[in-house]
């Protein structure tokens, strides 16, 4: 099985435009208009970053405004100091428009902590540990595992990895599938899984699965996720029907993640979701997102990444 190195994601740096959004809206509805006026709202500084072995420190300083004030700003003024496992690691100079960064590569297993010093706010505080890393295994793939909804089938792979069942350990899964001109990522899960049911997330509705192994009770897991397929359906003059599958790879990415990063991508989630539901239903609950800043808001967190990858030859498969 070839691996393939995946590149770190950017979500994060928008995130704090959700901060002073989700601290502001209440109830709303498409066709009503509940409140144009919002309470006084004081600056707060958001520090967001994500930690990943082999990768150098980076860090996104803005400030958070009222939501009928001007986007979040970038702060270009912070005093960052860096820590490893409570040593002052650096200083860590501006490389861009609110991007700090260090030269000192992450490693797995370590403590990592800021202590951030913005004039005019109290001094800003944050830290987490890194996981070990976690190898992911492809050991089966199928084109068929069920028919969906729309008369096509979905695919399904399986993979194993290790877990300790005396510690207490957070995962995301990530499958995304890889053709000559596009990549992108697929909404797996698993209907049966218990391990996923219990973390409430609607069932195909995320990009990633992220859980913990408080229902886990052995040390070698397998899951089997299946995943939209194919629906590109052709009938021929006799009226025989196919479905069409064209050769892609498909890439696993296994994510040891830690508590703070899974209690915010759950959190993140529950937001997104609440959102759609705004739309559809007509109505929302204000929502806030997880956060390990102390004196601010936004995300401090670390995973380490294993990836495993097969290629999915081109088939045809008969329509039943």
């Amino acid at each position: 099985m070839k691996v393939f190195q995946l590149i770190f994601p950017s979500f994060l740096i928008k995130q704090a435009r959700y901060f002073y959004i989700i601290l502001m809206l209440g109830s709303s509805s498409c066709s009503k208009l509940i409140c144009d006026e919002f309470p006084p709202f004081e600056p707060v500084p958001a520090i967001n970053a994500i930690l990943v072995p082999g990768r150098n420190v980076n860090v996104h300083v803005s400030q958070v405004e009222a939501i009928d004030d001007t986007p979040p700003l970038h702060i270009n003024e912070a005093l960052i100091t860096l820590y490893r496992n409570g040593d002052s690691v650096a200083e860590m100079p501006l490389f861009r428009s609110g991007l700090y960064y260090s030269h000192e590569p992450i490693r797995a297993g370590e403590i990592y902590s800021c202590s951030i010093r913005i004039d005019g706010f109290p001094d800003l505080y944050c830290k987490d540990s890194i996981p070990s890393n976690t190898r992911v295994r492809i050991t089966d793939y199928t084109n068929t595992a069920k028919v969906n909804e729309e008369g096509g089938y979905n695919a399904g792979v399986t993979i194993e990895f290790q877990d300790d069942p005396t510690t207490e350990d957070y995962y995301e899964v990530i499958i995304d599938k890889r053709t000559e001109y596009s990549r992108y990522s697929v909404y797996a899960f698993d209907e049966t899984s218990e391990v996923l049911l219990n973390e409430g997330l609607e069932p195909y509705f995320t990009e990633s699965l992220v859980f913990s192994d408080e229902l886990m009770e052995e040390s070698n897991i397998s899951m089997t996720l299946d995943f939209e397929g194919t629906n590109n359906r052709k009938c021929y003059y006799n009226d025989s029907c196919v479905f069409k599958v064209f050769e892609h790879a498909l890439i696993v990415e296994l994510r040891h993640v830690s508590r703070e990063y899974y209690m915010f991508k759950k959190d993140f989630y529950f937001y997104e979701k609440n959102l759609y539901t705004q739309f559809t239903e007509g109505t929302s609950t204000a929502f806030s997102l997880y956060s390990n800043i102390e004196n601010g808001l936004g995300i401090f967190a670390g995973f380490t990444a294993s990836v495993d990858s097969i290629w999915v030859p081109d088939a045809i498969i008969p329509a039943k």
